[in-house]
């Protein structure tokens, strides 16, 4: 019998917790680290959790994605 993969999450605290540990100040309640709390207070990371850069897609990719985006809620793909 193979053993089960566990998904490990990158983020110990989800985004209500790093929201309430600075507005009560309490990281350690929060499990957020210190360094995150203090980059975040003094602007130096953005609030919002985004991860690599913005997808770029040209105007025919857009229009083959909404295709099959259209094409597979009718159920025709």
């Amino acid at each position: 019998m193979a053993a089960k993969q566990v998904k490990k999450s990158f983020f110990k605290y989800s985004e209500n917790d790093l929201r309430d540990a600075i507005k009560f100040g309490s990281e350690r309640k929060y499990n957020v680290p210190h360094s995150t709390l203090i980059n975040k207070l003094k602007d130096k990371v953005p609030f919002d959790r985004k991860m690599g850069p913005d997808t770029i897609l040209t105007p025919q990719e857009e229009i083959l994605c909404r295709w099959i985006i259209a094409n597979a809620k009718k159920g025709t793909l």
